[in-house]
């Protein structure tokens, strides 16, 4: 992002170099100029905001999944803790027959050692009844707890068998490209499209070609029916050139991507366009293939989170 920014400011400083040096060009050209680079900041702040809301959504989702498995280890804490004290009911109940069996002596025996046995029957029942309100306490406890959890998995079931069939939607609508263009993976609790260069781009190049703009048509057509999917495009590049360069590249690519997809019936409000330029390969910058392998565009899709942090916080 870091990157993004210089190359903004970099921009800004070059205009303004350049409306020195050309200050006879005409008035409409420079009104022209000044619009592209408000259109270009504008960009930057909004690219800016959907990633914050991107990395956002990747947090909450972690904070979901620990908050999963800490219930799941409290669940097992409550089970074990529910056993002991069950043994510990029992074992008062088996005293407290005990007690009953002795009441039958009271009758022959002296008023004193009536008057001890009834406290110690007076006090035991006591402690059984107590004993008994902690067990019920417990149970309710131990059942809130699984139907949590029993909530959360359901939900989280869902969500991946959503993302399955959402992955063989996207599946379907691509058939007919190359693997070695394109391909389908469901990781992490998110479905990756990966869409190679060859694919998309000319090389250099923010234009998408024809047989790019096919496959993109495609996916919007999937993905305007499936609003609740969160799309994330991803610009990547191979390490050739500058870095500043490969940021614009990348930066540019994403959003050019973003923006068909929008066309082809996506809602704005799903998609979050950024570039990563070459700090994040799938292979080393050491080989031509391998090169070819990092000039990729990446459109994440990802469920949204709302009702899973509902389950959680509730």
């Amino acid at each position: 992002m870091n990157r993004m920014y210089s190359s903004t400011a970099l921009w800004i400083a070059l205009f303004g170099a350049f409306v020195l040096i050309i200050g006879c060009v005409p008035q409409k050209k420079f009104n022209e100029v000044a619009l592209l680079k408000d259109q270009a900041e504008i960009e930057n702040e909004q690219m800016k905001r959907r990633i914050k809301l991107n990395e956002e959504a990747i947090t909450r989702l972690s904070q979901a999944e620990e908050e999963y498995k800490a219930l799941q280890i409290e669940h097992r804490k409550l089970q074990g803790s529910f056993a002991s004290l069950q043994r510990e009911y029992d074992d008062c109940q088996e005293r407290y027959k005990n007690l009953l069996e002795q009441n039958k002596t009271i009758l022959s025996a002296t008023n004193e050692e009536k008057q001890g046995l009834l406290e110690e029957l007076t006090r035991q029942q006591l402690l059984v009844d107590e004993k008994q309100r902690e067990l019920m306490r417990m149970e309710s406890a131990l059942d809130e707890r699984e139907q949590k959890l029993r909530d959360l998995t359901a939900l989280i079931d869902s969500q991946n068998e959503r993302l399955s069939a959402l992955r063989r939607s996207v599946s379907d609508a691509l058939l007919g490209f190359s693997d070695t263009d394109l391909t389908v993976e469901e990781k992490n609790g998110r479905v990756y499209v990966t869409l190679s260069q060859n694919l998309l781009f000319p090389k250099g190049s923010r234009k998408v070609d024809k047989k790019g703009e096919d496959a993109l048509a495609k996916l919007g057509q999937v993905m305007a029916n499936n609003t609740d999917i969160r799309i994330n495009v991803e610009g990547h590049t191979d390490s050739d050139g500058s870095a500043d360069l490969n940021w614009d590249l990348s930066v540019n690519r994403a959003t050019t991507v973003a923006k068909i997809l929008i066309n082809n019936g996506v809602s704005p409000q799903q998609v979050t366009a950024s570039g990563r330029a070459y700090y994040d390969p799938v292979a080393p910058n050491d080989t031509e293939e391998n090169k070819s392998l990092n000039r990729r565009t990446e459109i994440i899709l990802s469920p949204r989170l709302e009702e899973l942090m509902d389950i959680i916080k509730g």
